[in-house]
């Protein structure tokens, strides 16, 4: 499955911007939320802008507890905003389950179709929205698939 998933870590925004291309499977996701977990600039309280409007989800319906489940056991998560970005109806619908089945888990997350909406939701100024447009960007220009 040709996927690539790459992340920025922006402390002095209190965010962590994530790009997420190609086919992307729930092994995927559950591999890149390992890697991240490690990452020593990682901070739970960040909030996070998650684009998937490249991506071609392959995770069902079935997938999302179990992947939360994964993330409540080995991610570190504290009360933090997070933004979905989506460009298609089953990218919606997975990002809208995942929200539905979070439980106990301290996020709060909205599944949005603009970077501005996303700046909003992360509680970051509008004035940031290069920044963050110029990190997805960066974060696409250096792709390269599994």
């Amino acid at each position: 499955m040709a996927h690539y998933i790459a992340y920025k870590i922006l402390p002095k925004l209190h965010c962590v911007v994530e790009y997420y291309c190609g086919e992307l499977g729930l092994n995927d996701l559950i591999e890149y939320q390992k890697r991240v977990a490690v990452d020593e600039h990682y901070d739970p309280t960040f909030n996070i802008i998650s684009d998937f409007r490249e991506s071609d989800i392959k995770v069902k319906a079935d997938d999302v507890v179990p992947f939360i489940d994964f993330v409540k056991k080995h991610r570190p998560v504290a009360k933090r905003q997070s933004a979905v970005l989506t460009d298609t109806p089953y990218q919606f619908v997975v990002g809208e389950l995942y929200k539905m089945h979070l439980g106990s888990l301290p996020m709060n997350v909205s599944v949005i179709s603009t970077v501005d909406a996303a700046i909003q939701w992360v509680g970051l100024s509008i004035k940031q929205n290069i920044v963050i447009n110029n990190t997805i960007q960066e974060l696409k220009n250096s792709r390269t698939f599994d």
